[in-house]
């Protein structure tokens, strides 16, 4: 058993008191989804003992959508038998609130059924809260350079007026600039940190979530609506597996790079979780929208990445789309979009759904 496994590797440790001194909340589930065991730091989030889980409801700490969004991920699991990947808010019974995010793997028996989930969830809290920082970081330095740039005016104005400080003007006048180009310059190194993504390139989730908003606030054309889609690399967790993770990374590099030019400029193209990329289209009929995610599959599976002299990997993608409306809530979006993906996954992946 891994117990005793454990119990060789490391004399006078079990897992349990590992897990318990683990940073990281993890805990399990059965395939009813009620909570089974918790270590010591899920305990201190949710506030509960772990002999009392059994009375207590799966997605206690999770309201509204992020409880929607639990359950969904959780199914997932079971009926794919594949991991998920996702961030939460998670509301503690001490007043405060956790950003996390949460990996589930199915747990699986020594027969090779599914009879559970295992879960851990990561705290976020401190990079959101450094993701805030550079955001008022930046606010502060536009408004430093628009104060820059009221000196070099007035400095412009003086100069007009007074010859005989012209050269010592000039001089000022140059170090403001070499000031406020340095400021540009921090300006867009902030920019590229918040809003790419280190492996791939591509704009990243905050990216996404900053700009998606504004296109679909856009008035639509009833005829011409478009498409918001979510395209997940297909079995991604097998790509780990038998090649390693940094196959998996090269795989991910791989579509970015494919999808990037095979969508036109006007697409928005985003990585938005491990395996996931969101893409929302221009204004097209959604027939048009359709054979264009198509051409994208297409091209993918037709795409042979090189792994070493003798090695290559072909991999497909699945993506699930819906509709676009004006005004429509993206949130709301999203949520068609990954329930049409779910029914590509379930209709046998390599294939684009659309769904209403």
């Amino acid at each position: 058993m891994i117990v005793h496994g454990v119990s060789r590797l490391l004399p006078g440790c079990e897992l349990e008191s590992i897990l318990d001194s683990l940073p990281l909340a993890v805990f399990l589930k059965s395939r009813d989804l009620g909570y089974t065991w918790c270590n010591r730091r899920f305990e201190e989030i949710c506030g509960c003992l772990r002999t009392d889980l059994p009375e207590r409801l799966a997605f206690e700490g999770l309201k509204g959508p992020e409880a929607d969004k639990a359950r969904e991920s959780d199914l997932a699991v079971l009926n794919s038998g594949e991991h998920r990947i996702y961030d939460a808010r998670i509301s503690c019974p001490c007043g405060m609130s956790i950003d996390a995010r949460f990996l589930k793997i199915p747990a699986i028996n020594r027969a090779g059924d599914i009879v559970g989930i295992i879960g851990v969830a990561i705290d976020l809290t401190g990079d959101r809260e450094a993701e805030r920082k550079l955001l008022h970081n930046l606010d502060y330095m536009a408004e430093e350079n628009a104060r820059l740039e009221r000196i070099a005016s007035d400095l412009q104005t003086s100069l007009a007026f007074s010859e005989d400080n012209a050269a010592q003007l000039a001089e000022l006048a140059e170090q403001i600039d070499s000031q406020k180009q340095s400021i540009a310059e921090q300006n867009e190194q902030i920019r590229r940190l918040m809003y790419r993504d280190d492996n791939t390139g591509l704009h990243n989730r905050r990216y996404f979530f900053d700009t998606a908003p504004l296109m679909l606030s856009q008035p639509a054309d009833p005829a011409r609506p478009g498409l918001l889609a979510i395209a997940d690399i297909d079995f991604f967790k097998s790509i780990n597996d038998r090649f390693g993770h940094a196959a998996g990374d090269a795989a991910l590099r791989s579509f970015a790079q494919v999808a990037a030019d095979a969508l036109p400029e006007t697409a928005l193209f985003c990585r938005v979780g491990g395996e996931e990329f969101a893409i929302l289209t221009a204004p097209m009929s959604i027939p048009e929208a359709e054979a264009l995610l198509n051409r994208l599959r297409e091209t993918i599976g037709a795409h042979h990445l090189h792994l070493g002299p003798e090695s290559n990997l072909n991999f497909t993608i699945s993506i699930g789309a819906t509709p676009l409306c004006a005004g429509g809530n993206l949130d709301e979006l999203l949520h068609a979009a990954d329930n049409a993906l779910y029914m590509a996954k379930r209709g046998g992946r390599d294939r684009v759904v659309v769904g209403a």
